[in-house]
């Protein structure tokens, strides 16, 4: 399970005029309780499920990019815990309550960590072992780059051994010292333990052994699980899946990605549910989704920033409105190794020129208002965390239209605003346009983002209008989530390599822990790098940051970290915004502050009379 999640449902669908009514809408909603009745038990709870959250179709808690959709989380993490658990309501430190471990104790120079787990079980009554610890970063192992969470050198590649001390207790033997926030934040909040003594076959009549003790093994039992989690419609009947340590097991599940889920009767990490049945329901649209919420059809939903300003609708319906900010940022990805364009993108004076042309400030006036926030680089501002610093709220690249002629013509381009700018000097002197780009090359870019958001559609229209005061042609074509974020694969490349530029939502990015760093997105090779960024500066800030032995040393990490990759621009930043506006009946309690890191912990809600 990757420690970062690449999107997350976003419900921003309107214009300046409605975003403008966020702040009261919700200042006034938000602050409602919910009805404070008499707690009951049982009942159905029902959750929306954006479209742009991607539709429930993998099970298996270990994901590929393609997969990695924030219904699927979700759904995952309902039925198998991760070791740690984070953001629960607005914190960014592991909740102890809902963890399977214990706090890690790091010794030898932070050179190993031991994790002690709580006395608990799998719902087949088998207890949970450090063996099941083992056995899921075997798998991951075995998975390599095709793993979501995958940087090179890191988890699981940064465990030289695993030590298993007791049956409740293992320590991992690391690589060299590492900074232990880190670590816990960032490594140890990809494992979520699976259970071995069910999981560890090769084949569906096979036996359960230890074939993940050798790689081989390992390769075998994973592609035995990965071709169980492909057979969408044994979800419900495979024996499989039906072995939890999570406080729900799946109890129907439909191919349109509704997930109805039943309470496991053996939980005992945390709180045990006391609602009868939590449902994932998708919708097909934002009215849709409306539509059911406007008539108490839902228990847990979103409004649309399009009926915000009807918000009474939904009010005199028995809902409370809370924004959902999560710790997320936004950007367009690059393609640094298209044969055509990509060449001119790894210049950083074009990326400057480029960001120069994105008017931050209109578009949150025009098209975000309250529910956008300034995103100059790769750490949030909101919601108020303790590593920004003054760099995440610097602009290094405001608004200029000159300046992004001025680099241009001083590198050897032939600029013709409102016409197509030209290599007119090519060479890799400074004055000229810089390697593999030859005589004539065009600025052009196409660039693909997420359909079915008006607000998205407004602000790539803007940018397409401002890039062309430089002469740099942009195409712009939608398609859905998981279409744009299938296209943005990284290539190294040749005819294949197509694709030249993607956004895939705002947020862009959401990390699934508390720990922002950007190994997965910025670092040499990393999982979810799609544009293939590499930057020896940015590899070394990020180790910078993984490594620091004292506070005074991450405090610089971190401010140097967040100043170099604002400055070289791996992506183009992008405002950001609130992940939604949540319409929570006032029937449920419990479900507020919302978790900053975008998890759903229904065991821990209550409905009332």
């Amino acid at each position: 399970m990757p420690a970062r999640r690449p999107f997350r449902r976003s419900i921003l669908a309107a214009g300046a005029a409605a975003l403008a009514l966020l702040a009261s809408a919700c200042g006034t909603a938000s602050t409602s309780a919910a009805g404070g009745g008499a707690p009951t038990k049982g009942g159905t709870v029902t959750f929306a499920e954006n479209q742009s959250s991607g539709t429930i179709n993998w099970i298996l808690p270990l994901n590929s990019l393609a997969v990695d959709l924030p219904s699927n989380v979700d759904f995952q993490y309902l039925q198998w815990e991760p070791l740690y658990w984070f953001g629960q309501h607005g914190s960014l430190t592991p909740d102890p309550s809902l963890s399977l471990a214990k706090p890690p104790v790091y010794s030898n120079g932070d050179t190993a960590v031991t994790i002690t787990l709580k006395a608990a079980h799998w719902s087949d009554g088998t207890p949970i072992t450090s063996r099941d610890v083992e056995f899921f970063i075997n798998l991951a192992r075995a998975y390599e780059s095709s793993w979501s969470g995958f940087v090179a050198g890191e988890f699981p590649a940064n465990v030289r051994s695993v030590q298993i001390n007791s049956p409740t207790s293992l320590t991992l033997h690391l690589t060299k010292a590492y900074s232990p926030s880190w670590y816990t934040g960032s490594q140890l909040s990809d494992i979520v333990p699976l259970p071995q003594h069910a999981w560890d076959r090769t084949s569906p009549g096979g036996a359960v052994g230890n074939y993940d003790l050798t790689p081989a093994g390992a390769a075998k039992v994973l592609a035995f699980l990965l071709a169980q989690a492909k057979d969408t419609n044994a979800y419900t009947t495979d024996k499989l899946w039906q072995v939890v340590d999570g406080p729900w097991h799946l109890a129907e599940y439909r191919s349109d990605g509704y997930a109805a889920l039943a309470p496991n009767p053996r939980y005992d990490i945390g709180r045990k549910p006391t609602i009868g049945k939590f449902i994932m329901q998708p919708f097909a649209s934002d009215a849709a989704e409306a539509n059911e919420l406007s008539t108490g059809g839902l228990t847990y939903g979103y409004v649309p920033v399009s009926d915000l300003s009807a918000s009474a609708r939904f009010t005199a319906a028995g809902y409370h409105l809370d924004p959902w900010p999560l710790l997320s940022i936004s950007y367009i990805v690059l393609n640094f190794n298209n044969p055509t364009i990509g060449p001119a993108l790894k210049q950083l004076y074009v990326r400057q020129a480029m960001q120069s042309l994105i008017d931050q400030p209109a578009y949150l006036k025009s098209f975000l208002g309250q529910a956008g926030v300034p995103d100059y680089g790769p750490v949030p501002v909101e919601p108020p965390n303790p590593y920004a610093t003054t760099a995440a709220h610097t602009n290094p690249y405001p608004y200029s239209p000159t300046h992004a002629v001025d680099l241009l013509n001083a590198h050897g381009w032939h600029v013709v605003p409102n016409g197509t700018t030209t290599c007119a000097h090519p060479g890799t002197s400074p004055s000229e346009c810089g390697a593999g780009i030859p005589a004539g090359t065009k600025l052009q870019l196409s660039l693909q983002y997420v359909s079915g958001l008006p607000y998205l559609s407004n602000m790539m229209q803007s940018l397409k209008s401002a890039m062309s005061l430089a002469g740099i042609t942009v195409s712009l074509s939608q398609g859905t989530e998981g279409q744009v974020v299938g296209t943005a694969t990284a290539c190294t490349g040749g005819p294949t390599c197509k694709w030249q530029a993607v956004q895939w939502g705002t947020p862009a990015w959401i990390w699934a822990a508390a720990y922002p760093t950007g190994e997965q997105l910025f670092s040499t090779g990393a999982g979810v790098n799609a544009g293939s960024f590499s930057n020896p500066t940015v590899n070394a800030d990020i180790a910078a940051l993984e490594t620091a032995p004292t506070a005074t040393a991450t405090k610089a990490a971190w401010a140097r970290y967040q100043t170099d990759v604002a400055r070289l621009l791996p992506v183009l930043w992008l405002p950001n915004t609130v992940n939604q506006v949540s319409a929570i009946s006032n029937k449920l309690d419990g479900a507020t502050p919302q978790n900053s890191l975008g998890y759903l912990a229904p065991s821990t809600w209550t409905l009332t009379k």
